[in-house]
Order: structure tokens, then sequence, then C-alpha cells
């Protein structure tokens, strides 16, 4: 009942109501083009992110790491990460939330009360699994630049 409250019946009814948005123009464009468009974002995940993009953490495994998934999935592209560090919950290494609208929220309400425990891999386990598993393409993102991590020095 409560996903019928918040996905259809609410967007439909607030820009009919409040903005005088035709009933017609407001059910079509949030119950199928939002709604179609939120789903097709989300498998998009689940292959693009699978096939396309680098592989800065495993290059032995297939999910990548895709910013143009990022994007329209609100920081869930970051795949390659998310596969070698399922417990992180940001599912990504930034730090910043300029791609990762999700960790932003959970952040949110982290601060609030309402998540917690929220479980991290240490810096370190980050790097020597880059060093070790990388396929040399790792960037980490810096608030006000991006910074290149150099390749691991051959043994």
């Amino acid at each position: 009942m409560m996903k019928l409250l918040f996905c259809f019946f609410l967007p439909t009814f607030i820009p009919w109501y409040f903005f005088g948005e035709t009933f017609l123009m407001s059910f079509f464009s949030q119950c199928f083009v939002r709604y179609v468009l939120s789903l097709n974002f989300t498998w998009l995940v689940n292959s693009a992110a699978h096939l396309y993009g680098n592989h800065p953490y495993d290059k032995r495994i297939n999910p990548a790491e895709n910013r143009a998934v990022s994007v329209v999935a609100m920081g869930e592209g970051w795949h390659n990460y998310h596969h070698v560090f399922p417990w992180d919950y940001k599912a990504a290494e930034l730090g910043n939330y300029s791609v990762n609208v999700t960790t932003f929220w959970l952040d949110v309400f982290s601060k609030i009360g309402w998540a917690y425990d929220l479980k991290q891999p240490s810096k370190d386990l980050v790097r020597r699994t880059i060093e070790k598993y990388g396929d040399g393409t790792h960037i980490t993102a810096r608030i006000g630049h991006m910074e290149e991590v150099p390749a691991p020095a051959e043994s």
C-alpha cells in the first residue's frame, strides 16, 4: 500500500491538485514515464555496469565502474567496487556526492539516527586490493580535483 501511495497516488495528485497540471498529463508523466525510466535505469546497472567500463579494483570479474550508469542510477554504477567490497554501504569508494546520491541520503539518515552501523573497508584494504587485482585505471575522487593513483611498482 505504501508503494502505491508514494510511487503513484501522491506523484499524480500533487502536480494535478497543487500546480494546475492536467490529470492525464500528471498521471502519465508520473506513473508511466518516470516509473518506466527508473526501472530501466535500475536494470541498466545489472546490464551495462556488468559489461562496459573499467575494473580498477578487480580485473578478474565482469562488473565494471561505469560513470554514465552511475549518473542515471544515482550512484549505483560503481559496480566493480561494489562486487569487490559488497559490505560497503556506499557501494563506491567516492567520498563526495557528485554522482552518488544514494550515499548522500544514507549519510543524512545516519546523522538523524535512521541508519546506523554503516560499514566500510579500510583505506589500506582498498589500496592493497587495487595494487594486487586492479587493471591500473584507478582514479580517486577528491574534493575539488581528481588525482590519479600511480600504478603499483613491479615486483
